[in-house]
């Protein structure tokens, strides 16, 4: 992924993406209260129902897919050490590097499919890290189209990513809103 970094920390994180849009695209149906979730240390979501939790080793994800299928709100946290043999000292140096997020940003696109398209990109502040905003809109099953809106960031060794996907242009704009400005600093 980085310059200084053998191919074998690329497959790794390649894998890590592999991981990202299988539980963007797949979540279990749930319908249920809200659930604050920690994800890390210094970071915590709520989501609109319980999420259905997997470990996957360097990866823990967070899944929630509302009963009427318009949404899907996922939450994954990867440890980059496990993954890639990254430290938190290695990913620091390397987030000063303008093609990091560049390369984050291109991964999490082509996790998307080959019909995706980039509404928007753009750095985003997230709690006291500094992150990236990317809304995709690809075609959906039914014929129409999916807007995936995904936020990204780097705690220490960890990437952290928060995501909702409108799956048929309907989805809850206000509920969307509500999860997103639920992720907070603890």
């Amino acid at each position: 992924m980085f310059a200084s970094n053998e191919a074998k920390q690329y497959t790794m994180f390649k894998k890590v993406m592999y991981t990202l849009s299988f539980f963007v695209l797949v979540s279990a149906t749930i319908q249920a209260q809200e659930v604050k979730q920690i994800l890390t240390e210094k970071i915590q979501v709520t989501f609109p129902g319980q999420p259905v939790k997997r470990d996957l080793g360097s990866a823990v994800t967070y899944a929630v897919r509302l009963a009427d299928s318009t949404a899907n709100f996922t939450a994954i946290v990867t440890d980059l050490e496990k993954a890639n043999d990254l430290t938190a000292d290695a990913i620091a140096e390397a987030m000063q590097e303008p093609e990091f997020w560049e390369e984050v940003e291109e991964e999490f696109l082509m996790q998307m499919g080959k019909d995706a398209k980039v509404v928007s990109r753009e750095p985003r502040k997230i709690g006291q890290f500094e992150g990236r905003e990317m809304v995709v809109e690809r075609p959906n099953l039914t014929g129409g189209t999916s807007k995936v809106t995904a936020w990204f960031f780097i705690e220490g060794k960890l990437i952290v990513y928060v995501v909702h996907n409108d799956r048929t242009g309907k989805a809850d704009q206000a509920l969307k809103a509500k999860y997103f400005a639920s992720v907070v600093s603890r």
